[in-house]
């Protein structure tokens, strides 16, 4: 797994206190960048000399030329306070390519039901992998969706 800079090409504020940021990948990267719906991304920050890593899940389907992640602030956290409150479209962030085990394998042809649940900010993959397989046609027959709120 790599880092690379990649450019803010927009940044869209969801709620008060959460933000999407869609990368502008390279030609040249945008293999290496492309991922399996339920993957994340690591971003690298600096603070004081010293290194932060944080992973925020892909929101984006698969062949979105922008991928993006949803960021959330957290009370005292550096990175996500950072990256809500001072980043503005071009700026550059240092971002590894994506990875994670928690993803979804369309494959059209193999048409079957699926079931998403997700609480919270645990929407971000999901909202991945819901795209792509509304993208893709990759369900095996469509029911109105069931959302349950507090």
């Amino acid at each position: 797994m790599q880092f690379h800079n990649l450019h803010i090409h927009k940044i869209i504020s969801e709620t008060p206190d959460s933000k999407t940021f869609l990368f502008e990948i390279p030609e040249d990267l945008r293999e290496a960048y492309r991922h399996i719906p339920g993957q994340h991304l690591t971003i690298r920050l600096e603070k004081n000399g010293t290194e932060i890593r944080r992973t925020y899940s892909i929101c984006t389907e698969v062949d979105d030329p922008f991928p993006g992640i949803t960021v959330k602030k957290v009370k005292n956290g550096y990175a996500s306070n950072f990256l809500c409150n001072e980043l503005i479209e071009g700026d550059i962030l240092d971002v590894m390519t994506p990875d994670g085990l928690f993803v979804l394998e369309t494959k059209p042809e193999a048409k079957r039901d699926f079931y998403f649940i997700a609480a919270g900010s645990g929407i971000t993959p999901i909202m991945s992998m819901i795209r792509t397989v509304l993208k893709k046609r990759a369900w095996q027959s469509l029911s109105p969706p069931v959302w349950l709120q507090r």
